[in-house]
């Protein structure tokens, strides 16, 4: 009886002191290698693979790592194929991009035109205008130089000032001095100093 005690608590001995804390020490050593980024289990399947016995489990291993890429093959495709999509797509938005430049820029070039021309167009009425005053202005001239200096010099007063001095400038010398004589020395003096500020 004895005897199978002391076989029995030299085993519990064994157990307790040496398998268990070996057991433990190993499996914290592997914990802390794989999180240090060693590749602890490659080194135990070659272990495993020389052993006659556990060589089937090494192989199994080994046959689950070859499926396994294989396995993530349609994942990299399909991650290869959205990135050549969005780089179609990219390409694509830079392209329409470009040609909505372009046509901003064309549509720049004709507003600039059509601004020219509008400003050209103005600038003929202005200069359209301009002549109607001057043809009307020599029409009213000679109109004025058929009338008498009286009756030239009853009418110049009553227009408004800018039509006077047009039609005043439109005369020669001899026609307005001799409707200026008959002005009041009130209205003379104003005309004369209206075309002497035009000279």
């Amino acid at each position: 009886m004895d005897t199978g005690k002391k076989d029995t608590s030299k085993l519990q001995w064994f157990l307790f002191v040496i398998v268990i804390p070996v057991f433990f020490t190993g499996v914290l050593a592997a914990i802390i290698l794989s999180i240090a980024g060693v590749d602890v289990i490659k080194p135990v399947q070659q272990a495993a693979g020389s052993v006659p016995g556990l060589s089937f489990l090494a192989e199994k291993k080994e046959a689950a790592t070859a499926s396994g890429p294989a396995g993530n093959a349609p994942s990299a495709d399909k991650s290869k194929s959205e990135s050549d999509n969005q780089i179609t797509t990219i390409n694509m938005q830079k392209q329409d991009i470009k040609a909505l430049e372009n046509d901003v820029s064309l549509k720049q070039a004709k507003i600039e035109q059509l601004s020219q021309e509008l400003r050209s167009l103005k600038q003929q009425i202005d200069d359209t205008v301009q002549n109607d005053k001057q043809t009307q202005t020599k029409d009213l001239a000679a109109i004025y130089k058929k009338m008498s200096a009286s009756k030239a010099a009853e009418i110049i007063p009553v227009l408004g000032d800018q039509e006077a001095k047009s039609i005043l400038l439109a005369l020669s010398e001899d026609e307005i001095a001799s409707i200026l004589e008959k002005l009041s020395a009130q209205d003379a003096a104003k005309f004369t100093k209206m075309l002497a500020d035009e000279n």
